[in-house]
């Protein structure tokens, strides 16, 4: 069976890093995770062939959020934009937390784009995007595991 976007999930920690407490972020949607790793080449005479080698993962996520001023995920993600000391320890995976084989990424983000737009026949939405923060936590695989989830660094 065929997994779908409808099915991914991302979860807020409302602890602390080292003893996460997750909590299902449901109002966001149009979520997209961009990881691509950057490539150095190596030309030589060897071949005509261009060759190299991955160097850095340029990692961004960018989704949709309804406006919703009371909501405390919607809350959370406006003082995490308006506070430039603020960032959001995610969990974002292709799936649920407890589903075994489901993949994906926990970091610290930045949250660095947050438009809206106020067309008279819109409903207003924040478009956002996410960047890992330089934090002394570095961004984590994440797989689930026999039934949780397990980080690994990305190496």
């Amino acid at each position: 069976m065929s997994k779908t976007g409808l099915h991914s999930k991302t979860y807020l920690n409302t602890a602390n890093y080292a003893t996460p407490s997750w909590s299902e972020v449901k109002i966001l949607g149009d979520m997209a995770v961009d990881a691509a790793w950057e490539w150095a080449t190596a030309p030589t005479r060897e071949s005509p062939v261009v060759r190299g080698a991955r160097t850095m993962l340029p990692l961004s996520v960018t989704g949709k959020m309804p406006v919703r001023d009371t909501d405390t995920n919607y809350i959370a993600f406006d003082n995490a934009f308006h506070n430039s000391n603020s960032i959001l320890d995610l969990l974002i995976l292709n799936g649920d937390q407890n589903t075994n084989g489901v993949t994906g990424f926990r970091s610290e983000w930045e949250l660095v784009k947050w438009s809206e737009d106020q067309a008279l026949g819109n409903i207003l939405h924040k478009d956002l995007e996410m960047r890992p923060s330089l934090t002394a936590n570095v961004p984590q695989r994440a797989v689930v595991t026999a039934g949780a989830v397990v980080f690994s660094n990305i190496v």
